[in-house]
């Protein structure tokens, strides 16, 4: 969805409430409203069952705690404290509406989505290195795209396919079981450059490096990238030379370093 003006957020908020929200409870929205608007009404939920969000008229405010500045709380219409929003201990309530909405989705669009979790930090996919490593058909794999989109977790990028930003990859990531992700970084590595004749072991090439790819410099560096993350120490020195070299030409110094640590 685009970015929405506070105006938009205001008008959205004051719907569901059925009243004007509180200043706070804007200000608390804005950075959802920036990127992701569809996520305010799970946030608006997840605010007024932890107790943050409530109708002052119900209940009083709760003893003041911690050091933080004073809030003055209204005592008629709707209220948002924002220290009950943040006490340490709290799930933080992005990581805590991502989970929810994780946990439902369907099987294929989760595999979709943990393969993409794994390949945050090194670019985009191309979508046939993800058929590759998921094994859905085509229909499945439309289906699962589908499934992401809808659920505002899926990033058309010019060079395939990222999660949004934001906690869902580490979610994914990290639900995956032992070294999983580390497998599957370099199974999608290999994806990403294809197998062929041409991908030796690099004790097989005279100079101890396979032969220059001709791969888009995106796709280099993100195969470099999930191979640095994976367990194959020789593609992975193999993809990241000719990636940082790469990135030398083009001028990006910040993924060429990247690369060369």
């Amino acid at each position: 969805l685009d970015a929405w003006t506070p105006a938009d957020v205001a008008a959205l908020v004051t719907a569901r409430l059925g009243d004007a929200p509180p200043d706070a409870l804007l200000d608390a929205l804005a950075a959802a409203a920036a990127d992701r608007p569809g996520l305010i009404d799970g946030l608006l939920a997840y605010w007024h069952d932890a107790g943050a969000l409530y109708d002052a008229a119900t209940r009083p405010p709760r003893p003041r705690t911690g050091t933080g500045p004073l809030v003055i709380l209204p005592t008629t219409g709707w209220a948002f404290d924002p220290a009950a929003a943040t006490d340490s201990g709290r799930r933080d309530p992005w990581s805590a509406l991502w989970a929810g909405r994780l946990a439902a989705l369907p099987a294929d669009a989760r595999a979709v989505a943990q393969a993409l979790a794994v390949a945050h930090e090194a670019g985009a996919l191309p979508l046939m290195a993800i058929a590759e490593v998921t094994h859905l058909p085509n229909a499945a794999m439309q289906a699962a795209l589908d499934d992401l989109g809808a659920d505002g977790l899926l990033d058309h990028a010019a060079d395939g396919l990222r999660l949004v930003p934001g906690p869902p990859a580490g979610l994914l990531a990290a639900g995956l079981a032992g070294d999983a992700a580390t497998r599957m970084a370099t199974d999608l590595a290999r994806a990403v450059v294809g197998r062929g004749p041409w991908l030796p072991h690099r004790a097989d090439m005279p100079d101890g490096l396979m032969p220059d790819l001709d791969l888009p410099t995106p796709a280099m560096i993100t195969a470099a990238g999930l191979a640095l993350r994976g367990d194959d120490d020789d593609l992975a020195a193999n993809l990241a030379t000719q990636a940082a070299r790469r990135a030398l030409e083009l001028l990006a110094l910040d993924d060429a370093q990247r690369l060369a640590d």
